[in-house]
């Protein structure tokens, strides 16, 4: 695997380079669980009430293996990305590029050097300590799923027939499935997207019923978006790039819907207008370890 860390004002340092190995890093995976129980009066052993899991500590020892000179400018920079002032990701990437996952860190102990124990002058070690309040591994980009969407069917070389042509269908499923392939359940973002007028749209959990309403007539280009993540929930709504809360067009009844674990079917409705309505969810799969 390769890492990489990236701190929240962009600058970043590759960790797997020829100069500088990951020597030995602690907290990929391994979380404790603490389990909240209660005990009645005689009973044999305890009732489960509930469980939340730590945050994720990660320590990470580098093997720094250059000349003087360079040693200095890689010391500078490591300690001027890893500040405790600035969070930033956790990045890994499998050997085949296939798999790329983060994680979202503190720094708790900034960059510690030290001469190495090797036989090689121009060895040293690095140590850093990192901590995830957010423990779950994410996957880098987010997964999209269109549910109610017009697609384009103009294209050249263009042949006008005398019956006209077609510049766009709408697809016909009112169902889709968005499968969470994380190990926990998570949150979404749910785009409302109006072509026309259209009232009040929704969108439903086919199993539990739950559902996700907003009470608005949209006009044509509005957007409404809907965050369910846990400590960032939000609904908001923009046309032509202005941005407002929209909390107050929040159904009373509603739900901020997650996604369990594996296959998750919604289906999108409205009062009115039902043709004019596209609906599109995004999430992001959370993961126990690497």
């Amino acid at each position: 695997m390769s890492f990489i860390y990236r701190n929240e004002k962009g600058a970043e340092v590759i960790l797997t380079t020829t100069k500088i190995k990951v020597a030995d890093i602690k907290g990929l995976d391994g979380l404790k669980n603490d389990i909240g129980s209660v005990k009645g009066y005689n009973q044999h052993g305890s009732t489960y009430v509930s469980n939340t899991v730590d945050e994720r500590d990660i320590d990470i020892i580098l093997k720094i293996i250059t000349d003087d000179e360079d040693y200095r400018r890689i010391k500078r920079n490591l300690l001027s990305i890893f500040n405790p002032d600035t969070k930033g990701d956790l990045i890994v990437k499998s050997v085949n590029g296939e798999r790329e996952r983060k994680i979202s860190t503190r720094v708790v102990e900034s960059p510690k050097f030290k001469q190495s124990k090797s036989k090689y002058k121009n060895m040293r070690e690095c140590e850093i300590g990192l901590i995830a309040l957010d423990p779950y591994w994410k996957d880098k980009s987010e997964t999209k799923t269109d549910i109610a969407i017009w697609r384009g069917k103009f294209s050249f070389p263009l042949v006008i027939k005398e019956n006209g042509i077609m510049m766009g269908y709408r697809e016909p499923s009112l169902i889709v499935n968005t499968k969470n392939m994380g190990d926990v359940k998570c949150g979404m973002k749910i785009l409302f997207k109006a072509k026309g007028t259209l009232v009040n749209p929704q969108l439903v959990n086919i199993e539990t019923q739950d559902f996700v309403k907003i009470n608005k007539t949209m006009k044509k280009g509005e957007v409404i978006e809907v965050t369910t993540d846990f400590g960032n929930k939000k609904v908001s709504y923009s046309k032509n790039g202005v941005v407002e809360n929209a909390f107050n067009y929040w159904d009373l009844y509603s739900t901020f819907l997650q996604l369990e674990v594996g296959d998750n079917l919604f289906r999108y409705n409205a009062d009115e207008g039902i043709d004019n309505l596209e609906v599109t969810i995004y999430h992001t799969s959370r993961y126990l370890g690497i």
